[in-house]
This record gives structure tokens, C-alpha cells and sequence, in this order.
């Protein structure tokens, strides 16, 4: 099957981003309603963000992504991400999240490592909302948007982020 050259892409990416702005702040304003009145500490507040078209188009050209009819094929089209200030409060999350939006896949970047591997630790959960949200009018343009969650503590995500400088930006500087 032919993939979507770039300015197909881009047009599809153009004429969807104001939905997936929209998308973006209904998520995130759901996840902290989900967390209203339940005593979890977040390390900071919740991150997100709409994937560049720039980011997406240097994938493309790495071979890192494969899009074949549409971009909402991506998974972290929509991204967020929890820093959490306790170990515990993970699991607490995870359920919220697996409770109230369809999940597609869940897994721990660890697990992606071998024996003598170095990377951080952070849970990421690919969902999609629920099929009954759709029938909202206001959300029934999100019916097909995937997007991504990653859940890490605070200590988590520092090294996450060092372990990003050191290693993803500078694969072949690497040992």
C-alpha cells in the first residue's frame, strides 16, 4: 500500500489542528477532573502537547513512522504526561486512566531495554475516548484521535530527560 507523501500530510495536519487543540485541553481538563478529590501529588502540573508537523515529518524521513492512509494512524498524534510525586500513586493513575478512556495498548519503557541497556522508566498508555463520549457533540469530532499518556514519578522523569539528552538526540555519540 502507498504511503501519504508529505503535502498530503500536511494539508490533512493543517486542516485538522485547531480539533486537535481542542482535543488536547478536553483531555487534559478530564484527566484533572479525574484526579479532583483524590489525594495524588503531581510533581508538576500535567504536560501536553500537539505533535509539530515538523516532528512528524522528521520521523517520516528516519523511517521511525509509517503512515499509510491518514495521520491519526500515530499514536502520540496528542500527547500528556503525568509526573507524579509518589512510586504509589502510579498504579492509582493507571486505573483512573484504564477506567474512563479505551485503552489500545499499555507498556513500560523498561521492558524495551536489554541486560546491558541504560534508559528511564515511564508508563505510556495509548487510549482513545470512549465510544459513548462521541455521541457529546462537542467531543464527536474526537472520535479517531489516539493519543498517549505517560506516567512517571518526579525522580523518574529527571532522569528521563538526561537520559533523553544523552542518548535520543545523540544516538551515534552513545556507547
Amino acid at each position: 500500500m502507498a504511503k501519504l507523501n508529505t503535502d498530503e500530510l500536511k494539508t490533512e495536519y493543517d486542516k485538522n489542528i485547531d480539533i486537535l487543540n481542542r482535543f488536547q485541553e478536553e483531555i487534559k481538563k478530564q484527566i484533572l477532573t479525574l484526579f479532583e478529590g483524590e489525594s495524588i501529588a503531581l510533581g508538576f502540573p500535567i504536560q501536553s502537547r500537539v505533535k509539530s508537523f515538523d516532528s512528524i515529518s522528521e520521523k517520516l524521513e528516519n523511517g521511525r513512522f509509517n503512515i499509510k492512509k491518514s495521520l491519526f494512524e500515530l499514536q502520540d498524534l496528542v500527547g500528556f504526561r503525568i509526573i507524579l510525586l509518589f512510586l504509589n500513586d502510579i498504579q492509582t493513575v493507571i486505573e483512573f486512566i484504564e477506567k474512563n478512556f479505551s485503552i489500545q495498548k499499555k507498556y513500560n519503557t523498561i521492558d524495551k531495554l536489554n541486560d546491558k541497556e541504560f534508559g528511564y522508566s515511564s508508563i505510556h498508555i495509548i487510549a482513545q475516548i470512549p465510544e459513548n463520549w462521541c455521541h457529546v457533540p462537542t467531543l464527536k469530532d474526537f472520535k479517531n484521535i489516539k493519543f498517549e499518556i505517560q506516567i512517571r514519578t518526579l525522580s523518574q522523569h529527571i532522569w528521563a530527560e538526561a537520559s533523553n539528552a544523552l542518548q535520543y538526540k545523540n544516538e551515534n555519540d552513545t556507547p
